[in-house]
């Protein structure tokens, strides 16, 4: 028999099959059989069957069966199709037919499909060679990305799953955007999404670009972190993106603010007044450069500390900043701004685990400009209240390495209390007065 007629006998005899449903359960159990063993074999069940699945079956063996369920083997069953006019019929052709498919068995099924997504992750590492070259930040990325299986691998292959499509043009966007900001950073994300998508919202935080241009910027800083929002914003901020954000913000006094077209007028109008003012990150995007009178600025974290002081100078011009807590990402804007025009930092936090753990940052990133004000051993004994540090506060102290911190942080550990800064109230304004009085 050729094959053509193979073909159309297999063909016929699956439309058999199909104009009668009662034989439809037997076929995917003895297709189910295929995939588990490579062919069909062993002892199909047909439990409850209906009125079509008895007449059906048994009109094929041409015998009863007994009981609630319809039992036979599949050696019977391709028998009984040769007692048939589908006799040349092979079994495994017209299961292939029946269900439209090439039979595979599962095993083969699941390397076919760690293949293609093998295939998948090859042809992207292929598309970030062309965003950069082969030292691009894009094709380091996916390097990282394929061999360590971090920074956005699984998001990519939750969303490969999915629409394996999508996921490849979605991956291109991230790699031409680490491209477009080594060539030009400084832009907005907006700016970015619709210059590199069409889009101004693709890299939006909530998308799947978004999150992955994320993870991509996170192996391009170092690993850094990206946990939370304000991590997010500083990643944004490190990878030369301006973030269109107003929730993160620095308190500020007597501070110089300029853009391109020079000293901000509506901060300069404050400093004239002797009044703090609120600069937010979205502001920051703007100003290119920041000052203060004789390149000194006070840092503090307390916003009621930051009060006082501001209160107590009378209007007279000192450069004052508050932190509100944690150094944010305006904070650090800020910060980064007035060392690059060669100011001081002085900095004076509560000597607490959290204290020290923010004093430790700031002169971590700038060693050169960075000073630590009133956070000596002394200043803890004169600030130190009754309040107890818990151990999993007191383990954070662990992380504090600093030389200059060392003797500060062997005190909290060995009180176990915390230190405030509304305790050192009055040396902390002494130092203001001097500033400007000098």
């Amino acid at each position: 028999m050729s094959s053509k007629e193979s073909e159309r006998h297999a063909e016929e005899c699956a439309a058999y099959f199909a104009g009668r449903i009662g034989y439809h359960r037997a076929l995917l159990a003895m297709r189910k059989k295929w995939k588990q063993y490579g062919r069909a074999t062993g002892t199909i069940v047909i439990d409850h069957p209906t009125r079509e699945e008895w007449d059906a079956l048994e009109g094929l063996f041409s015998k009863e069966f007994q009981g609630t369920a319809i039992r036979f083997s599949v050696k019977d069953f391709q028998k009984a199709l040769e007692q048939t006019r589908f006799g040349h019929v092979d079994l495994g052709e017209l299961l292939s037919v029946y269900f439209q498919e090439r039979l595979t068995t599962n095993q083969e099924e699941r390397e076919l499909a760690a293949q293609e997504k093998r295939d998948f992750f090859q042809k992207l590492s292929h598309l970030a060679w062309e965003y950069g070259g082969r030292n691009g930040m894009a094709a380091k990325w996916m390097e990282e990305l394929t061999e360590q299986k971090k920074y956005g691998y699984h998001l990519i292959l939750r969303f490969y799953e999915k629409d394996p499509g999508e996921a490849f043009r979605q991956t291109e966007y991230v790699c031409k955007a680490l491209h477009f900001l080594e060539r030009k950073p400084g832009v907005r994300l907006a700016v970015l999404a619709a210059e590199v998508t069409g889009n101004p919202h693709e890299f939006d935080r909530n998308t799947f670009a978004g999150k992955l241009l994320i993870q991509a910027l996170s192996y391009c800083q170092g690993g850094m972190s990206c946990q939370n929002a304000e991590e997010v914003l500083m990643l944004y901020y490190a990878s030369g993106i301006k973030p269109d954000d107003i929730s993160s913000f620095v308190t500020a006094y007597g501070i110089h603010c300029y853009t391109q077209e020079g000293e901000h007028p509506a901060y300069s109008k404050f400093i004239q007044a002797g009044e703090s003012y609120v600069i937010t990150l979205s502001n920051l995007g703007r100003v290119v450069r920041a000052d203060a009178c004789q390149k000194r600025v006070f840092v503090v974290e307390n916003q009621m500390v930051f009060s006082y002081l501001c209160e107590a100078l009378g209007g007279q011009e000192v450069g004052l900043v508050c932190t509100s807590g944690q150094i944010k990402t305006a904070s650090w804007m800020l910060l980064d701004l007035l060392c690059e025009s060669g100011c001081e930092i002085y900095y004076c936090g509560d000597l607490d685990p959290e204290g020290l753990g923010i004093a430790q940052k700031l002169i971590t990133r700038h060693p050169d400009h960075a000073v630590l004000w009133h956070m000596t051993e002394e200043d803890y004994r004169t600030s130190v209240s009754d309040e107890k540090i818990s151990q999993e506060r007191l383990h954070k102290l662990d992380k504090i390495t600093l030389p200059c911190l060392k003797n500060v942080r062997a005190a909290v550990l060995s009180e176990g209390k915390a230190g405030y800064q509304e305790q050192l109230l009055e040396e902390l304004l002494a130092d203001l007065i001097s500033t400007f009085s000098s």
